[in-house]
């Protein structure tokens, strides 16, 4: 069950200020009541569950995202440890909380690399999301075998859309489309 981030709308924005249908802190506990029915729910149908989980760019506390201490400067990075406390306890449940922008594992001998995907650039016209995120694969691919752990596909979920290749799969969040997403389509 990836968690790919982007679960809290947040305030990044003084529009998103306005027109969040919840302030954060109320977000914070309806989505950790959420993904922790989901995790649930998923355990009782599956017996096992591992969460891999990173931060995206609307859940932070600073204005602009921030390479350093990323994920301990955003929301969403309280509420996968607040599940991980919860589910502690519980075999069947396991989690991979991202300290930086990237988890690295491996599901039935496919090595999957979750990253938020905020860091892909450009864009537009014919292309869409495919040219970004081949770029963002080909570096991030070049990346972890510098480091000796290549993978095969790359997850993230920064569009808040679903789209999958080959090399790429993407899926959306709980914050849904919003006017400046439905604005840039």
């Amino acid at each position: 069950f990836a968690i790919g981030g982007d679960m809290v709308t947040g305030e990044i924005h003084e529009e998103l200020g306005k027109t969040n249908d919840l302030a954060i802190m109320p977000s914070v506990y309806e989505c950790y009541g959420l993904l922790r029915w989901c995790i649930s729910t998923l355990a009782e149908r599956f017996g096992k569950v591992r969460v891999p989980c990173v931060t995206g760019n609307h859940g932070r506390v600073t204005h602009k995202i921030q390479s350093k201490d990323r994920s301990y400067t955003n929301y969403e990075w309280l509420v996968y440890r607040f599940l991980a406390d919860h589910f502690a306890n519980d075999s069947r449940v396991t989690f991979d909380i991202a300290d930086g922008a990237d988890v690295h594992y491996e599901v039935y001998g496919t090595r999957y690399l979750l990253t938020h995907g905020d860091s892909a650039k450009g864009g537009s016209g014919v292309s869409g999301i495919y040219y970004p995120l081949s770029r963002l694969y080909g570096d991030k691919l070049q990346q972890y075998a510098r480091i000796g752990k290549p993978f095969d596909t790359l997850v993230c979920g920064h569009w808040h859309c679903y789209n999958h290749t080959s090399r790429f799969i993407v899926n959306g969040s709980l914050i849904g489309v919003s006017e400046y997403g439905w604005g840039r389509s």
